[in-house]
């Protein structure tokens, strides 16, 4: 049986021995004071909190949340219609056969604050966003051997333009940076293909602790205590990556040759939107075009619905060989009709209303194939396009235009950042 973990927050849940976690004692808070419970879950069977959007990847059983194996490459658990600002997050996590576990925030349809944790460290990253515009930054980062079986307690505290996560008084990442200094509206964590484990999550509203200061110069005293061990080429991407959103913040001549590159980024894509376009621009066009279709084309519906019956049709066969599934709680139902799946996979009647499903689909393809353009398509047709513009001299000025403006900033960087031209004399002379 596991022990029942020790919160120290002023505000506390009760906690039952057949759902708690032997994660040990908690780290106390360093930048800020518990004020109101916003959101909390123990995963206690029956339950479990109905604000969590479960999919086929991820369950809660015996007390405790679970990403399951063979599921999707990368997938998120997200908490639904989330809305915080200055926090207290908790929560306990297991690796297992994870390597890299993430507790993802986010808000205005950006995440912009990411806690990645690691087998051997945890390290703070905020993202890009273009209201500022912010660029990608790595910031605090602590080296830790975490026992893949083991459960640790994460403690991560937001308070304005400053973040800190820890698992004890000194192992600990700090972040400050003007993205983090907004409202959040999107909490997840994701992991990778492997099963990870959670428990005990806590989302407590706070303010600044009445000894802030004092607490601020002991995380400066211990940041950088523990150094992750790292390859030049891993040293030189994290160093170059900083120097980007560092000088663009302030140094005003770097400015201007990240801004020329974006706008002769610009002007490319509207002269060449075939070759110039990303991945992303490339799906975000073609969901509008789903979503015009659906409000206009009647035969585009039919046949989208066609796919859907279909899928609803497999899904109550292999509801029907185990009629309990049904019953389950939304914590659960995805995930076992899942196993189901598995088990029957070689079933006569399952195959059927597979190649039916199949079926269906494949009519919504032949009859509407731009809506189903795969990334390597994608990729090879932009190939395609620029083969043929290779000799138009239009064509080629601006890519020389783009390509100049490019190493103009890349040239700058390296002048301008000391450590990062050392790392890259150090790799030139590997």
């Amino acid at each position: 049986m596991k022990t029942p973990l020790l919160y120290l927050f002023v505000i506390a849940l009760p906690m039952s021995a057949e759902n708690s976690v032997d994660a040990g004692e908690s780290s106390l808070p360093l930048l800020t004071e518990p004020r109101e419970l916003y959101f909390a879950d123990q995963f206690s069977p029956g339950k479990v909190s109905s604000r969590w959007f479960f999919s086929k990847d991820w369950s809660a059983e015996n007390g405790v949340l679970h990403r399951a194996a063979n599921g999707s490459d990368t997938t998120r658990i997200f908490l639904k219609d989330a809305q915080y600002r200055d926090v207290i997050i908790r929560f306990d996590f297991r690796l297992g056969q994870a390597r890299d576990i993430r507790l993802v925030t986010g808000g205005g349809g950006h995440y912009n604050a990411v806690i990645h944790i690691h087998r051997d460290q945890f390290y703070i990253q905020t993202a890009l966003d273009k209201t500022g515009p912010y660029f990608p930054f790595r910031h605090g980062e602590c080296a830790y051997k975490f026992d893949p079986e083991r459960w640790y307690t994460m403690t991560v505290e937001f308070i304005g333009d400053e973040l800190v996560a820890h698992v004890d008084h000194d192992r600990l990442a700090y972040a400050k940076h003007p993205i983090l200094n907004k409202e959040r509206r999107y909490f997840a964590f994701q992991v990778g293909k492997s099963p990870a484990s959670f428990d005990n999550v806590q989302i407590v509203t706070a303010l600044k602790h009445r000894d802030q200061e004092k607490k601020r110069k002991h995380i400066e005293a211990v940041s950088g205590k523990y150094p992750v061990e790292k390859s030049l080429e891993e040293q030189f991407f994290i160093q170059k990556t900083n120097a980007h959103e560092r000088l663009y913040q302030s140094d005003a001549v770097y400015r201007g040759l990240v801004q020329r590159v974006g706008e002769l980024d610009e002007k490319n894509k509207q002269l060449y939107p075939g070759i110039f376009r990303s991945h992303k621009e490339f799906r975000k066009e073609i969901a509008a075009l789903r979503k015009k279709l659906h409000e206009e084309d009647p035969q585009y519906k039919e046949l989208l619905f066609a796919t859907h019956r279909a899928a609803r049709a497999i899904e109550a066969l292999l509801i029907a060989q185990n009629p309990e599934v049904a019953d389950l709680p939304a914590s659960r139902r995805k995930r076992e009709i899942e196993k189901l799946r598995s088990r029957f996979e070689d079933d006569d009647k399952y195959l059927k209303l597979v190649q039916d499903r199949d079926a269906a689909q494949q009519k919504l393809e032949d009859k509407y194939p731009k809506l189903f353009v795969s990334d390597e398509e994608i990729t090879e047709q932009r190939k395609e396009l620029r083969k043929a513009c290779e000799n138009d001299p239009a064509f080629r000025k601006l890519v020389d235009e783009r390509a100049a403006a490019w190493r103009a900033q890349q040239a700058y960087l390296l002048t301008h950042d000391e450590k990062l031209a050392e790392l890259q004399r150090r790799l030139d002379g590997k």
